[in-house]
């Protein structure tokens, strides 16, 4: 419409006034002083940063970036218009200004405060990572569209009605697919060319100055989109963090702090609001403090239930981060460990929220719409990573030693088992509902699947396990056949090795 012209027409308006600024041989109108004194008072610009820093070492340097200021937050705006050629307009604009005329020109070393690092650190928090906020202000508008992982299994909730979904019936029907419609939303069409023209930005400073400062900018932008109370951009944030750490950068040149950084962000996305990570009932708090965690966490899941799409989707990041073997080689053990030790306190923290959802089950939806998943299968999903992951290092050869992953292997086998017998029990005394077959069918399945491991390890590596023993004589109970046959095969592998290191050991004395 006329309307739309006018705003691209304006657009290009701002275009040619950065020429303008951008041309050394037409002098510089002086900017007023109270310039930013108005613009504090301007809601819309309350979060832009004034570029007047101390780290802006001339004063003629600040006043030539006081009249880019305005432009650069214009364009920023137009980022969030509602419609879609004008914010894509103006983004194409906004990044098409800063490399342009940001940067030092061929013919020039050094151009002024607008070819300084600290100039574009000053971008970066004052116009890139506020035009998140936008994802924000729209992210509601599409919270029906968000995926979850290939493979993750629904036997409590429905998952997308779609028409490829057969019809005959099975198992397949119950596993989710990553199809999800495409809206015109901000965040499908435009937070992705965001985030790369972001990224494209950081990599050229790092070309330019052979200095990756802007790296630490790049992963503010990706904390804020995580530390959102939207599901749909914490997903698209982690999505594209990954593919930053692993991708756009080359391994080599990811420095401690860095993976030091994602890990941390990585982790703290299979938290669950309102309970601690670390939670267990056996903590010394009251009956009154407990009833208080669980009233904040209920109250929690009823503003924001779209949250428990979130840490289906971190499970399945942070198990494909740590099943690829270059990824780890330049993490290091101290961050595998991080990760693979968090997706199991994800899990616990996923079976206490759920044992609560069992006690103060949710209101049911009237609508075919998807409802999002519950817990219990959020922690199906992860269990069967962190079995993957456990599985790849036995026996011997894995990139962690056994001697480091004993604890995390020892804390999972417990807790799996655990919950087995629970789940069993609740199917002896109320009844087993098809979901709940499906549930205990696939948790027997990575016990056996442990087991099995866990039998086929050099009997020099049972010592390191013995700690296994009281968790395997409580998996006789199990009624599970294939398990209790599994279980007693291994406690005499493990008896046996206990007794013939015994008998080295003396025989050497």
């Amino acid at each position: 419409g006329p309307r739309e012209d006018k705003s691209s027409v304006s657009i290009d308006h701002l275009v040619t006034i950065a020429r303008y600024l951008a041309d050394e041989s037409i002098p510089l109108p002086k900017p007023s002083a109270n310039t930013f004194a108005r613009d504090e008072n301007n809601s819309l610009e309350t979060n832009a940063r004034s570029p007047k820093t101390p780290t802006m070492s001339r004063k003629e340097d600040s006043e030539e970036l006081e009249l880019w200021w305005p432009l650069l937050l214009g364009l920023s705006q137009s980022v969030g218009d509602i419609r879609p050629n004008i914010r894509i307009k103006g983004l194409v604009t906004l990044l098409a200004v800063i490399n342009q005329h940001f940067f030092p020109s061929p013919s020039k070393k050094q151009s002024g405060v607008l070819g300084d690092i600290e100039t574009l650190q000053l971008i970066f928090k004052g116009i890139l990572t506020p035009a998140l906020e936008h994802a924000e202000t729209n992210a509601a508008i599409n919270s029906s569209n968000i995926s979850l992982p290939d493979g993750f299994i629904r036997f409590m909730t429905r998952g997308t009605p779609a028409p490829e979904v057969s019809k005959k019936g099975g198992r397949k029907n119950r596993i989710e697919g990553s199809d999800v419609a495409k809206g015109n939303n901000w965040i499908d069409t435009t937070f992705d060319h965001l985030m790369d023209g972001s990224i494209s930005l950081a990599l050229k400073s790092i070309e330019i100055y052979r200095d990756d400062i802007l790296i630490e900018e790049v992963l503010a932008m990706f904390n804020t989109c995580l530390v959102s109370d939207s599901a749909t951009l914490v997903i698209r944030g982690m999505k594209r963090l990954h593919h930053f750490v692993t991708s756009d950068l080359a391994l080599e040149v990811v420095t401690e702090n860095t993976w030091a950084t994602v890990s941390h962000m990585l982790r703290r996305c299979l938290s669950v609001r309102g309970l601690p990570f670390d939670y267990n009932m056996k903590i010394d708090v009251s009956e009154e403090e407990k009833e208080q965690i669980i009233r904040e966490f209920l109250q929690e899941e009823k503003i924001l239930p779209t949250r428990r799409y979130i840490g289906s989707n971190a499970a399945m990041i942070i198990g494909t981060i740590l099943s690829d073997k270059q990824v780890i080689q330049r993490m290091g053990k101290r961050w595998y460990l991080f990760l693979l030790s968090g997706l199991g306190a994800g899990i616990k923290v996923w079976d206490r929220a759920a044992e609560i959802f069992d006690l103060h089950p949710p209101v049911p939806t009237s609508t075919d719409d998807a409802t999002p998943p519950q817990y219990a299968e959020n922690a199906l999903y992860a269990r069967k990573w962190t079995v993957r992951l456990l599985l790849s290092q036995l026996p011997a050869g894995g990139i962690v030693s056994l001697s480091q992953t004993r604890t995390i292997l020892k804390d999972e086998f417990e807790n799996l088992v655990s919950v087995y017998l629970r789940k069993e029990d609740i199917s002896i005394s109320d009844g087993a509902s098809p979901g709940l077959v499906l549930e205990m069918e696939h948790m027997g399945k990575m016990i056996c699947d442990l087991l099995d491991a866990i039998s086929g390890m050099e009997d020099s590596d049972f010592s390191e396990l013995s700690s296994l023993t009281t968790t395997l004589s409580a998996c006789i109970q199990i009624n599970n056949r294939t398990i209790r046959t599994s279980v007693h095969g291994l406690l005499q592998k493990i008896l046996q090795g206990s007794f013939v290191g015994k008998n080295v050991e003396k025989a050497g004395m």
